[in-house]
């Protein structure tokens, strides 16, 4: 009788385990869908196209919290520009609207909460599949570059892509620039 009862109450602990985290799951995709659809309004259509060479490149991210994302994205398109593309720039959140074919070079940005990359960035990875272009993953966050927070985006890029990573903070530009300056040498 008392092992029937603490089997009973371990599989209720179990449980209740098992269903708050899923339910923590779904409120935290709740969570991002309503983020999104905030700073869809709030941030809007902001491509601006940096002129460059005939070669052409996009770079689409999703803001953070602190602007990091929008100063280092930047930088990104800067130093592309000086590589002698046309870097066309905006939100991810407006990316649906971009042929990739047009492009050699696609980079798509997150910033990193809790060790995750936007859900976002997988998203558009699915749903556009870019192949044979430069792939270039960047992300910025407060912690150095972890392998691990790139493995699972780059598992979701196609085959015959070239993939980069770069992880940036604010304070690495001259790092960054170098890294992007590396991929085209």
């Amino acid at each position: 009788r008392v092992n029937m009862n603490i089997f009973i109450m371990l599989f209720i602990t179990v449980l209740t385990f098992i269903i708050g985290m899923m339910l923590i799951k779904i409120g935290l995709k709740i969570y991002r869908f309503f983020q999104m659809k905030e700073l869809d309004k709030y941030w809007g259509n902001k491509e601006y196209i940096l002129e460059g060479g005939e070669k052409k490149a996009l770079v689409l991210y999703q803001p953070s919290k602190h602007n990091t994302a929008d100063k280092l994205n930047r930088l990104l398109a800067e130093t592309l520009q000086k590589q002698g593309y046309e870097v066309t720039v905006n939100y991810l959140c407006r990316g649906e609207r971009y042929i990739l074919e047009e492009y050699e070079v696609i980079s798509l940005g997150s910033p990193v909460y809790m060790g995750k990359i936007s859900s976002l960035v997988m998203e558009y990875l699915e749903k556009k599949r870019p192949v044979r272009k430069k792939l270039i993953f960047f992300i910025t966050g407060m912690f150095p570059y972890r392998e691990k927070e790139f493995k699972e985006i780059v598992e979701k890029a196609e085959e015959g892509n070239e993939i980069f990573c770069i992880k940036g903070m604010v304070n690495e530009t001259e790092e960054i620039e170098e890294m992007i300056r590396g991929i085209f040498t």
